[in-house]
């Protein structure tokens, strides 16, 4: 399939054996709503044109399209795994499986509202099997995605009923997107889930947020391990390390977790501008993407006991290099990906393992890092839930 020009194209290269560096702009292709990286070290990304239409792309290492995928009426008013032509159908995230599958979540049909949808398709993109669950009338949606190495994802999103907004979490085959099991969280008026991930060990996390922010730790089977909550650090992006801990950012807040879910540091950024996302390398050694409104973009990397190491800034004043999602490759480099916020077209940086952009230079920026004086605060319940 024919890829979509580059709008703007700028390819930095270093030496023969370094990663390669790039800022790519590709003017045909709106906003990324949902992005993962490849074994390969390439990048999914999952986004919408329309209300009824969805894409998928692929990029190689290089940000050069391998395919891309345009999808209508991926779902099914009547429910059930056939698809069939329907008002809503609107793509959020996808996961990379172990087996490279790709799952992707979001929102379908719609005569009324909406239902969620699990759809998962081939590494070239083709549709293998499709789903959606729900009642119409309540408007759900699923938004977050995360692969295991077992060949399961977990997904999660809202849930309401006649009056709450709740967070579900659920958990897919992805062999043949049999559903095995989930929770749904009680309490206060509205309570979203904002991340969720893997640890090593199989376990499940979770950030949820509005009006019960909160991390917890589940087993495979979603009992819960621990949770934890704060009066006044509200985490939206998690990850767990290999080691077992957790990483939890808010905005300018970063937690290290151990693995009984005692903390074992909280430290406040001090930067201009505010978290978007987070990685984590085998070391333990924290990546931070940031924007400093559309001006800018950076990223900082923290030592495992959450210390300062660099800074690197994206973007002169007025350059619009909006960038809210980081993956981390296997060869230490990272994808930056985001927006122009003029054109609302998709941007792709690629850095270094020093979050280096070839011979690009641009302005230098500070940061600092300082102990956070947190208070803890009450828990929210979950309880098994499965979809209907």
């Amino acid at each position: 399939m024919k890829h979509f020009g580059a709008l703007l194209s700028i390819a930095l290269w270093g030496t023969v054996w370094a990663q390669p560096t790039f800022i790519r702009t590709y003017s045909a292709i709106p906003y990324a709503w949902g992005v993962a990286a490849t074994s390969t070290g390439g990048l999914v990304v999952a986004g919408n044109y329309s209300d009824t239409a969805c894409y998928l792309l692929r990029l190689d290492r290089e940000g050069e399209v391998s395919w891309m995928n345009r999808y209508t009426g991926m779902g099914n008013p009547g429910g059930g795994s056939e698809l069939h032509p329907c008002i809503l159908n609107k793509f959020y995230a996808v996961a990379v499986a172990a087996d490279g599958k790709l799952v992707v979540v979001g929102t379908a049909n719609g005569a009324l509202s909406a239902q969620r949808s699990v759809t998962c398709f081939d590494s070239s993109g083709t549709w293998l099997w499709g789903q959606t669950s729900g009642v119409e009338t309540h408007a759900e949606m699923l938004d977050l995605a995360a692969a295991g190495n077992d060949n399961t994802v977990i997904v999660a999103g809202d849930s309401p009923d006649l009056f709450y907004q709740h967070a579900t979490l659920l958990r897919y085959a992805v062999e043949d997107g049999t559903c095995l099991g989930g929770v749904r969280m009680l309490g206060g008026i509205d309570t979203r889930p904002t991340s969720i991930d893997f640890n090593a060990d199989g376990t499940i996390l979770m950030t949820t947020g509005q009006h019960g922010d909160q991390v917890m730790k589940l087993t495979p089977e979603f009992t819960p391990v621990w949770r934890l909550s704060w009066a006044n650090f509200s985490p939206t992006r998690l990850r767990g390390l290999a080691n077992g801990r957790t990483v939890a950012a808010s905005d300018t807040v970063i937690a290290m977790i151990d693995p009984s879910g005692t903390l074992v540091w909280m430290n406040e950024l001090v930067v201009d501008g505010g978290v978007q996302d987070i990685a984590v390398r085998p070391d333990g050694r924290i990546l931070a993407l940031g924007q400093s409104g559309s001006a800018f973009s950076w990223l900082m990397e923290l030592d495992s006991t959450g210390a300062l190491q660099w800074i690197r800034r994206y973007g002169n004043d007025g350059e619009d290099i909006a960038v809210n999602h980081l993956e981390l490759l296997p060869d230490g480099s990272s994808f930056l990906i985001g927006y122009n916020t003029v054109t609302d077209a998709l941007c792709v940086v690629s850095v270094d393992q020093n979050g280096e952009l070839g011979d690009c230079s641009f302005p230098p920026m500070s940061a600092d890092v300082s102990p956070f004086a947190f208070t803890l605060s009450d828990t929210l319940s979950t309880f098994p839930w499965s979809p209907g």
